[in-house]
């Protein structure tokens, strides 16, 4: 009987404590909610845990089946409105595409190349082989600049930027005859420009951007070269910051409020989809992954060339192509990796109207 009493009140503790683990997770999650939309990204702190904002789901795997197999009443009340809130954010990228063949179609790749990237030449093999009709490239350095030339029988449009020693610059690749290009001036020193060029399928206009957005980093934070001595991934966290990244959005969505011609912008916008500051480009474009894609389509970080553990995927996508009411995406998906810490984006959009 004591061993039969004592198991009981095992069980019972049990029962508790995991009643308990559950209230305290459910009052974080929503009091992490309302940060959210209340702060959004006005914090820096919950700015960065904001861009990995699906992390707030992780202790929802382990609790469940605690809370099962503790029949625990309490704790699966708790944990209900949370799996609502889980059902109701993933739905949306898994829900089914159908791709519907079009005349207007252009295909297109959009691709952080990595300025320092030890495999140029399986790049440059790579991008023949893409069978593109643009290619959107950011931080080519100017040796890579030099080998895209060779592409030029493929590609023989083929404007480029290259305004940092460092981090390289644009570059772009197309078969469609460019009918001009620009820069556009978002008011941001020491920011990488947007690329726009105007061009034209089956007669009908269009203007394409190709993006690089800030790193969301202040390098000049005493903490973050402290930290980053010992771990450099905490070094990234001490040291987040996307002011500048924001004020790039600010304005780039701002401008294209007066872009004449239908538009799709693609590129490296260093932006997590989680992010509230996702929302303000995704109020002037259309995400072609949200539209055209399934899963969660991760293009960052490559686990090889950031040095993480091999069975490590890409954690968030930052890498996108955004398009306007008269574009529609038929396919999106990321590609395999070809020597950067990004993954390559294919998106093929329809032109209508």
């Amino acid at each position: 009987m004591r061993f039969a009493l004592t198991r009981r009140g095992i069980y019972q503790v049990v029962q508790k404590t995991v009643a308990i683990l559950t209230l305290i997770y459910a009052v974080c999650f929503l009091i992490y909610l309302a940060a959210y939309s209340l702060i959004g990204d006005r914090f820096w702190p919950l700015a960065l845990l904001n861009t990995f904002a699906y992390a707030i789901f992780i202790p929802l795997v382990v609790l469940l089946p605690l809370t099962f197999l503790a029949r625990s009443r309490i704790g699966l009340i708790a944990l209900l409105p949370i799996i609502v809130v889980l059902i109701i954010w993933a739905f949306p990228y898994f829900k089914t595409r159908s791709a519907v063949p079009a005349k207007n179609a252009i295909r297109i790749v959009t691709s952080n190349t990595l300025w320092d990237n030890a495999k140029r030449d399986d790049m440059l093999r790579w991008l023949r082989d893409t069978d593109a009709d643009i290619i959107f490239l950011q931080e080519i350095s100017y040796d890579s600049a030099a080998q895209l030339e060779t592409l030029k029988d493929s590609y023989p449009y083929h404007p480029v930027s290259i305004e940092s020693d460092e981090w390289g610059g644009n570059f772009i690749l197309s078969r469609i005859p460019i009918l001009s290009f620009d820069y556009i001036d978002l008011g941001v020193p020491k920011s990488m420009q947007p690329q726009r060029i105007t061009a034209q399928v089956n007669g009908l206009t269009f203007a394409a951007y190709n993006i690089h957005l800030e790193w969301p980093m202040n390098s000049e934070r005493p903490l973050k070269a402290k930290i980053s001595r010992f771990s450099p991934s905490l070094g990234f966290a001490a040291g987040y910051d996307d002011s500048i990244r924001n004020l790039q959005i600010e304005r780039l969505a701002t401008h294209l409020q007066s872009e004449p011609y239908p538009y799709f912008m693609a590129g490296d916008f260093n932006t997590s989809d989680q992010s509230p500051s996702y929302n303000r480009l995704a109020a002037v474009g259309i995400d072609s992954f949200r539209e055209g894609g399934i899963g969660f389509g991760a293009t960052w970080p490559v686990a090889a060339v950031q040095h993480l553990p091999s069975f490590v995927p890409p954690l968030i996508r930052i890498d996108y192509v955004f398009h306007s009411d008269r574009f529609r995406a038929l396919s999106a998906e990321p590609g395999k990796p070809m020597g950067s810490d990004h993954l390559p984006l294919f998106v093929t959009l329809e032109m209508v109207g």
